[in-house]
């Protein structure tokens, strides 16, 4: 089975939605990573969100992760 989205549910409203960034470095562990630690992000935004309300859902295209992927990488790249 092939995901070309990720849905993100709000808890509050902003004026940010915030961004969608990728991971390639898949040595980390979710229970070990800190802000200290963390592997790098890539400098371009898969996705920004603009002003977003409280219990909104926000769907991103994952599309051009996995044409990124076959083309660059030799792991599914992780996305924060």
């Amino acid at each position: 089975m092939t995901v070309n989205s990720i849905t993100l549910q709000t808890n509050n409203s902003s004026v940010e939605g915030g961004e969608v960034y990728l991971i390639t470095d898949n040595n980390w562990s979710e229970g070990t990573v800190t802000w200290n630690n963390a592997p790098a992000i890539d400098p371009n935004a898969l996705g920004t969100l603009g002003q977003v309300n409280s219990g909104s859902a926000a769907v991103f295209d994952l599309t051009q992760i996995y044409t990124i992927h076959d083309q660059e990488y030799p792991a599914l790249p992780s996305i924060i």
